[in-house]
């Protein structure tokens, strides 16, 4: 049985403790909603814990502190040495978040991204990368954004990817 919980006031303590207690990957996603500073040190904590990557960025997505940033960035250079592009939820988790820091080194790396010579690889990250974009809309990223040619089914693809991640 699964009980939906909000991120309010009252249920602070509670999420917490199913972060602390549990390691609960959804709870952690709702702790760092509150953005409060003194969850940081555990929110890094799960950076290094298997099979909680996506709990991570998500977690940071909803709290981009700046402590966090290099984590994502020693996180994306993980994923391309492994040299794994099959999956697109991954890189859909890693683009969104690395949108919410909307700075210079952001856009270099979404630009190194797209000059990939794989054209399997080049697709899954322009679409991540777009729908990231498309979600966090910041002038900095307009330049990426006109760089990346979709077609008409892909733009629609990624709209209802958008809804699966959101």
């Amino acid at each position: 049985m699964y009980i939906q919980i909000e991120a309010n006031s009252q249920n602070y303590n509670l999420i917490r403790s199913l972060v602390l207690n549990e390691k609960n990957g959804v709870a952690l996603s709702l702790l760092a909603k509150y953005k409060k500073p003194e969850d940081i040190k555990l929110i890094k904590s799960f950076f290094n814990k298997k099979g909680y990557q996506a709990s991570f960025l998500s977690a940071v997505e909803n709290f981009p502190d700046d402590s966090f940033y290099g984590f994502v960035l020693k996180y994306v250079n993980i994923q391309k040495k492994k040299n794994e592009y099959d999956s697109s939820p991954e890189w859909i988790y890693i683009c969104k978040t690395l949108a919410m820091y909307p700075t210079l080194e952001t856009s270099k790396l979404f630009e190194k991204m797209l000059e990939e010579k794989d054209e399997h690889t080049k697709d899954i990250l322009s679409k991540s990368i777009y729908l990231a974009i498309t979600k966090n809309p910041n002038p900095i990223f307009d330049n990426i954004k006109v760089k990346i040619k979709l077609n008409d089914d892909e733009i629609e693809e990624i709209k209802m990817l958008s809804e699966l991640y959101n």
